[in-house]
């Protein structure tokens, strides 16, 4: 009888009220058997145009049943709410230790559920329920939940009204955040929209909150759209460094801002590693010049142990970091040199982070790309002192990237 009052709720939604109204009354061991039948109802609950009666007699039956059968109630409920879109592949559904361990889950569920106010109030009771027994389990602390509280508040905000998503970010806030907001509100994915446009205003520190906030979004929804404002943000990076408008100090001071996060952009999108490869290379020979004209890299960069088997700094598949016998950059008391010393290092680390894991997903990236980042590598020795290059020219015949690449 509810089955088939399920399946003419839109046309005839009496027969559902009626039956709902019967629920109510029932034995509670009569009514149990009725529990897979409500859970199926909860996705069809928001749909446009429910009555709002059906709705609220659909939270009182939800929340009886929730006193006899509250573990896999709440358990069957988010997995009916998470997994309402049609897929042609088979979905795995959570489990409890799941949602147990990241109940931020339990956020992540259909959109529509925050403008219907009666299912919001069975999500909030389950989302109760599980910061519960994180707490209990030792699984949460008291950050940890009080993150969860925020993020769940602001998620809700930014659907209710999503240009206050846009105001938030434009003023921007603490980068030490990011990975608290991109992994915390589900609904942060609606910044896309606007990072090509937050990229382009004209202050200098919205310009590097943007980059670093697509390097966050490049990981957390790595999609089509995602894809294209990265190629965007590395662009613009490009561009920067042909901009003679501006100070040698302002341009050490946004890439020593942005060049890290290059390294989340390529790990997101391996196709562009080749991109953030060149632009690398571009900013080291700015470094290079730029410390050369000033006098400051005189006995220049790193020499490293033969036992190392690394080249310049950069990791060869050691499993531990080499102990490296270091002759460190000439101190200056110049400022700006010692800015530029400070992005040559950045520089090297971040091109060090992305070629092995360019070598690691080398499967997964054009070929031709594979190459050009070693190659980038071998050419790189052309910079260093005679004695080093000789050295290093040694060291890579018998590399983990020779071997790669072979």
């Amino acid at each position: 009888m509810y089955i088939s009052a399920l399946d003419c709720l839109i046309s005839s939604p009496s027969k559902m009220l009626i039956q709902l109204q019967t629920m109510l009354k029932m034995p509670i061991n009569k009514l149990l058997t009725f529990t897979d039948a409500i859970v199926k109802a909860l996705p069809q609950m928001l749909k446009p145009n429910i009555p709002r009666r059906i709705l609220d007699l659909t939270k009182k039956v939800w929340f009886r049943l929730h006193i006899i059968t509250p573990r896999s109630l709440r358990l069957a409920t988010i997995n009916a709410l998470s997994h309402t879109e049609k897929v042609v592949f088979k979905i795995i559904p959570y489990t409890d230790n799941d949602i147990t361990v990241d109940p931020l889950i339990i956020l992540r569920c259909d959109e529509r559920v925050y403008r219907c106010p009666p299912m919001l109030e069975i999500i909030l009771r389950i989302l109760a329920a599980y910061m519960q027994a994180c707490k209990e389990s030792g699984l949460l602390d008291n950050l940890r939940e009080v993150q969860c509280i925020i993020c769940s508040f602001i998620h809700q905000m930014f659907i209710a009204d999503p240009n206050l998503a846009k105001l938030v970010h434009f003023q921007g806030y603490p980068d030490d955040l990011l990975p608290v907001t991109v992994a915390g509100i589900p609904s942060i994915h609606i910044c896309l929209d606007f990072v090509p446009e937050l990229l382009s205003q004209p202050q200098r520190n919205k310009q590097i909150f943007a980059i670093k906030l697509m390097s966050y979004l490049s990981c957390q929804y790595a999609l089509p759209k995602s894809l294209s404002i990265a190629k965007l943000a590395v662009s613009y990076n490009h561009q920067f460094i042909l901009c003679v408008m501006l100070e040698k100090e302002e341009r050490a001071d946004f890439f020593l801002e942005t060049i890290p996060f290059l390294v989340k952009v390529c790990q997101a999108f391996p196709p562009l590693c080749e991109d953030s490869a060149s632009l690398l290379s571009q900013v080291g020979r700015v470094c290079y010049s730029d410390l050369t004209a000033s006098g400051n890299i005189s006995e220049s960069n790193v020499i490293d142990s033969k036992d190392d088997k690394n080249l310049n700094g950069f990791p060869c598949g050691s499993p531990e970091p080499p102990k490296k016998k270091q002759k460190l950059l000439c101190s200056s008391k110049n400022g700006l040199s010692s800015k530029y010393q400070k992005l040559y290092t950045c520089v090297k680390e971040s091109f060090s982070d992305i070629v092995r894991k360019a070598v690691k997903n080398k499967r997964l990236i054009n070929p031709i790309t594979y190459i050009y980042l070693t190659t980038i590598i071998i050419l790189h020795i052309s910079t260093l002192p005679l004695e080093t290059k000789q050295d290093n020219e040694q060291e890579l015949i018998h590399s983990d990237i020779q071997q790669d690449i072979a």
